[in-house]
């Protein structure tokens, strides 16, 4: 590639953005340190990129490092961006800040903008700000209803999922893909609406054209779990025109845990250990299932079968937000500073 090729902001743009879809993110960085003057769509295709790829740290330190040199603003899709790694990171403080900026700058009303808005709130356990922001959107689309519904959901409010859910069909004549029946499904786990979450499982191919898929099922196996009607998951996770996954099993296999169903979660565990064998929680639930019940002895040979062979479990990551900053660490000790730190 040559020098006077990557000078063009064109070409090197139209790079940015073929690097950002293939996961290329060291070729991405080199195309851009190589840009003698980014412009607004190179900024912003670095930050899009990567939160697209998963970097939601870089693309919250890029935006910021864009603003400070004081060369571009950013364009809805940068700010989009932001926001959403925002939101997967739930740094509530820095969402807000990035807001402030959306309402400074004109894009509040921009939807992928005002989508992204409403669902960093959302994952940052703010609903009524979620609200809010949804309330003041000039125009709505299916991801701004998905949006509201997953805030809802995320806080366990089951009737209010319904209502919006009825609300997005009936007075926006929005037709519902497979994410909002997942919103609606997973409120019903926590509102207790055992009856309502099968109704709505029935619903989707008959009155929606919508077939349920492998997460929709688990949703309802997870319903039922928590409602202590263990049989019927079974039953459920039987029926489903699906294979089940380790994940569906593992959801039985919590709810047992809670229920003190010791031979049906011994079932669910061997089912996790079978297709998972590589992953710790089947062996780890399964011990935590024995416990529950003070069988210690049964409890250790859990463990025991763990450690002959050879699975490990993973060290769990958390991050803090101080001043607006994310802090990450390790549960095992201090991150080290070659791993990163603050945001």
């Amino acid at each position: 590639m040559k020098l006077d090729m990557v000078s063009k902001n064109r070409i090197s743009n139209a790079l940015l953005s073929m690097y950002a879809r293939i996961g290329g993110i060291e070729e991405l960085e080199k195309v851009f340190d190589e840009i003698k003057s980014p412009d607004i769509v190179s900024w912003c295709s670095m930050i899009s990129a990567y939160f697209q790829n998963g970097f939601n740290e870089k693309s919250i330190n890029f935006f910021t490092e864009m603003h400070r040199s004081n060369t571009s603003s950013p364009n809805e899709y940068g700010l989009s961006s932001v926001i959403s790694s925002c939101a997967e990171l739930a740094l509530l403080d820095q969402g807000r800040q990035f807001h402030a900026h959306a309402l400074k700058t004109g894009f509040e009303f921009d939807v992928c903008v005002g989508n992204a808005i409403v669902n960093m709130y959302g994952k940052c356990s703010s609903l009524t700000d979620a609200r809010r922001a949804f309330t003041t959107m000039r125009t709505r689309d299916a991801v701004s209803w998905n949006s509201l519904i997953h805030a809802c959901a995320h806080h366990g409010r089951a009737r209010e999922v319904m209502r919006a859910f009825e609300e997005m069909v009936a007075r926006d004549q929005v037709k519902p893909n497979h994410s909002p029946f997942v919103g609606v499904l997973g409120a019903c786990s926590h509102g207790d609406c055992i009856d309502e979450a099968i109704e709505f499982l029935k619903s989707m191919e008959d009155r929606y054209g919508v077939r349920p898929s492998l997460k929709h099922y688990a949703c309802v196996v997870d319903v039922m779990g928590r409602g202590g009607r263990l049989r019927e998951a079974v039953r459920v996770i039987e029926r489903m025109p699906f294979e089940p996954d380790s994940l569906t099993w593992k959801t039985l296999l919590g709810a047992c845990r809670v229920h003190g169903e010791i031979e049906l979660g011994r079932v669910a565990a061997e089912r996790v250990v079978e297709l998972a064998p590589g992953e710790a929680s089947g062996y780890v639930m399964l011990a935590g299932l024995h416990a529950v019940r003070g069988e210690w002895g049964e409890a250790g040979r859990a463990r025991q079968a763990m450690e002959e062979r050879g699975v490990r479990k993973e060290a769990g990551w958390s991050w803090v937000e101080v001043r607006c900053e994310a802090h990450f660490f390790c549960g095992r000790g201090p991150e080290s500073p070659a791993e990163g730190g603050g945001v």
